[in-house]
């Protein structure tokens, strides 16, 4: 089921958009920096900072391997370095309950070894 209360899947899947966009940048909102994705920046001078490497939360769910119970969501840290950003337009559609436009922005992130 998704957040629209729509179970049928496949319903869902065909209104998703075909296409999304590129970008090589994106400004995170609250005073936030300008990350780069690794293929967006053209920063090539070594005295410049290169904002591609990013910390991020996610939630996991603690009991995956056995598929018999509810998922337990935990919050973890994670960090990585952006290569892509891709921005999705989703538009109003009363058939699955989408009841306003919305834009999905979605980060290709290349974990790092953190140990």
């Amino acid at each position: 089921m998704t957040l629209n209360r729509i179970t049928n899947r496949a319903l869902v899947l065909s209104h998703i958009p075909k296409e999304a966009s590129q970008w090589a940048k994106i400004h995170l909102d609250d005073g936030g920096d300008i990350i780069s994705s690794v293929y967006g920046d053209n920063r090539h001078k070594d005295n410049q900072r290169v904002a591609t490497f990013c910390q991020f939360e996610q939630l996991v769910d603690a009991v995956a391997h056995d598929r018999t119970v509810e998922p337990v969501p935990n919050r973890k840290t994670f960090f990585g370095e952006l290569e892509r950003i891709f921005v999705m337009h989703l538009h109003r559609n009363p058939v699955i309950n989408q009841r306003k436009s919305e834009i999905f922005i979605l980060l290709d992130i290349r974990l790092c070894d953190t140990y």
